[in-house]
């Protein structure tokens, strides 16, 4: 990823109703579409874009579904990325990503 794609800033999700986070786009990776979701890896409704990320990427203080009680961190953990609260541009070039990769 280029220098610029590291300042902008992805709002992902552990689960469909879950509590919302942003991270920078760099600390993503293995983008995909999603029909579970992650952590207790609930059906989802509907496929959604999703990508893995370090848990030691959470922002401290943020409260964001994950803990390190199952063992010593960090943790390669699944999140979701929704298209509500992000911008469209971000949006729709992780979704572009995708499409390059199949």
């Amino acid at each position: 990823m280029s220098a610029n794609q590291c300042s902008h800033l992805v709002r992902v999700k552990r689960n469909w109703f879950g509590a919302a986070i942003k991270v920078p786009e760099n600390e993503l990776s293995g983008l995909h579409v999603a029909t579970q979701s992650g952590g207790v890896r609930a059906q989802l409704s509907r496929p959604i874009l999703a990508a893995y990320m370090s848990c030691d990427a959470i922002p401290d203080g943020a409260y964001f579904e994950h803990s390190c009680l199952h063992g010593e961190g960090p943790h390669r953990i699944k999140v979701l990325i929704p298209k509500a609260g992000n911008a469209r541009a971000t949006y729709d070039r992780l979704a572009s990503q995708l499409e390059a990769a199949a």
